[in-house]
């Protein structure tokens, strides 16, 4: 009684660990020593290692990982042995935002051990050809599930990494950028739009992406995230939440379901989600 047992993690997480030893480490913050903060990254690092070793065919990490023990390994759950593509995806740029941070330390050794991380993950093998879309992968088969098929998703970030790598060439990766859909929907009262919305209506699924690409500069930051961040804070408002950032919306079986969505009209994806950026008002 009282130890805590270990946690459920995944690959994303364990990226955004590295990034967050990156930043305690940095002049800006000091939260830890540089030596003490390479030193923690350099012990992640041959963790992953290993979990790479014992993932799909030795390239690729699994979705489900348990956290904190001594001998990290594949948690039994539903996500046992399912090739995320999205999740692999975060944990490459959170590797790739590492890699350029040991080139300019001159850190040869550690460098090379995430070069050859790298070299191994190859996402093509999640691209479906006929429609430029990436699966979200299932148990121990990168090609199935659903396909990312909304441009505002964090699965965005997937053709990128894969164009970085060097998985798919130019014409491949805008073939890919293109086959995401966009849709627009405006407010009711005909105040404001989304120019890009998702199924799901979370800030997270706008957000992640923009961790590692420059977006909130862009269009997509003034015409997409940012009246997306006003209607949820609108709507946390009006409803008396003390946060905002996730419409509600409850899991039913394959797909995700409204409770009420907002300003926003409904609309419905191939992969049968319907919902809306937020509560409809009563």
């Amino acid at each position: 009684e009282g130890e805590r047992k270990a946690d459920f993690t995944n690959p994303t997480e364990i990226g955004f660990q590295l990034l967050a030893y990156l930043g305690a480490g940095s002049e800006g913050m000091k939260l830890l020593s540089k030596e003490e903060a390479w030193k923690k990254i350099e012990g992640l690092i041959v963790t992953l290692e290993r979990l790479q070793k014992e993932g799909y065919k030795q390239s690729l990490f699994y979705r489900g990982y348990i956290a904190g023990t001594e001998k990290s390994h594949v948690k039994e759950t539903e996500y046992d042995h399912e090739v995320s593509s999205v999740d692999n995806a975060n944990l490459a740029a959170s590797l790739l935002v590492i890699r350029e941070a040991l080139r300019r330390e001159n850190r040869k050794a550690l460098l090379a051990k995430i070069d050859a991380m790298l070299s191994k993950m190859d996402f093509s093998v999640w691209l479906d050809k006929e429609t430029g879309l990436f699966y979200m992968g299932a148990s121990e088969e990168p090609q199935a599930g659903p396909r990312w098929d909304y441009y505002s998703n964090e699965g965005r970030i997937i053709p990128v990494v894969a164009y970085i790598l060097g998985n798919i060439d130019r014409e491949q990766f805008k073939t890919c950028m293109e086959a995401f859909k966009r849709v627009a929907l405006k407010t009711e009262d005909g105040t404001g739009e989304v120019k890009n919305v998702n199924y799901g209506g979370a800030s997270f699924t706008y957000m992640l992406p923009a961790l590692f690409l420059k977006e909130l500069e862009t269009s997509y930051g003034t015409e997409t995230v940012e009246p997306m961040f006003r209607a949820q804070i609108e709507y946390a408002r009006e409803r008396g939440y003390e946060v905002w950032g996730r419409s509600d919306v409850t899991f039913n079986g394959d797909y995700l379901m409204p409770v009420s969505y907002t300003h926003l009209r409904a609309h419905e994806t191939s992969l049968h989600l319907v919902c809306r950026l937020l509560l409809e008002k009563k």
